[in-house]
């Protein structure tokens, strides 16, 4: 009976995603909209980063293509402690919401997406996770069922970081995505949020409404500390039917203010310590002017 149930089930998926799959035109499958915002632009503040994007789609709210591949390249100067915080296994994540058994406190941010037909499932934690050799960090979620990775890598050539999103699970149907990585993770405005997967899917709050974090109040994000324009943000997203054709919007990044106080311009005075003018010194060829203990020259 179990295996007549799961089978009539794959059958009913497989019935409805390429009905959906059928009426797209995989061509115009584009990003969208993509965007970047900050809780907070004073320069060097440890404020929450979102970006956001949503891809196009179809006149019955499916996305003209599905989405394999998100590459989102931030300027330089936002960065983000991940070694200050605890980590979630791969173990512990888990392949869905229910067995997923990450530390509360692994949490650093939340993500809300929407899937095909503008099906929400907002507040899903990101958990902190122990980076590979190629990385400099990496972190877990759940975008309604399906698990997802992000992974951090350090661009040489621009000292900027790049987080991608591989391997999307087709099945999802991406319409849209907003990623949230939290300033300082152990605020006490952060205790609402601190849902587990399965609570998150489910719609519900932390028992009590809120929970709190046992770590110190440190940061993870730090805002750029110079106030100077023109800071982009740059998103690509990839398909699974055209994988060889990606679609990029690179969108203004949020303008630094509040720098005044963060720079540093030293000048350099000299000043005498006495303002008493020298006494003339003896000279040196009078034999009373000699030291005791000299002798004259032979």
């Amino acid at each position: 009976m179990r295996r007549a149930t799961i089978a009539a089930c794959l059958a009913l998926i497989c019935a409805v995603l390429p009905a959906a799959a059928q009426g797209a035109n995989p061509d115009l499958y584009a990003l969208d909209e993509a965007s970047a915002s900050l809780s907070s632009t004073q320069a060097g503040a440890h404020a929450d980063f979102t970006n956001f994007f949503s891809v196009t789609e179809d006149e019955a709210a499916y996305p003209h293509a599905e989405t394999r591949d998100v590459i989102v390249a931030l300027p330089p100067g936002l960065v983000g402690n991940p070694e200050a915080f605890p980590k979630c296994t791969t173990l512990q994540l888990g392949t869905e919401p229910i067995n997923s058994e990450c530390p509360q406190d692994s949490q650093i941010g939340s993500i809300d997406v929407e899937l095909y037909t503008h099906t929400p499932y907002p507040n899903s934690p990101i958990y902190n996770m122990p980076a590979p050799n190629d990385a400099v960090a990496r972190f877990g979620f759940f975008g309604g069922f399906y698990p997802g990775i992000i992974t951090v890598r350090l661009n040489p050539e621009t000292n900027s970081l790049v987080g991608t999103v591989e391997g999307i699970p087709a099945a999802a149907l991406l319409l849209s995505s907003a990623t949230t990585f939290w300033g300082v993770p152990a605020a006490t405005k952060h205790d609402p949020e601190r849902l587990t997967p399965l609570e998150a899917l489910e719609g519900k709050a932390p028992p009590g409404g809120s929970r709190e974090s046992t770590q110190p109040t440190v940061p993870f994000m730090t805002n750029p500390t110079s106030c100077e324009g023109g800071r982009t943000m740059t998103t690509t997203v990839r398909s699974y039917e055209r994988p060889e054709k990606t679609s990029t919007i690179v969108s203004p990044f949020p303008q630094m203010t509040g720098c005044t106080p963060l720079e540093f311009n030293p000048t350099a005075t000299a000043k005498p310590s006495t303002s008493q003018a020298p006494r003339a010194r003896a000279s040196t060829t009078s034999s009373t002017s000699r030291p005791k203990g000299w002798s004259s020259p032979t």
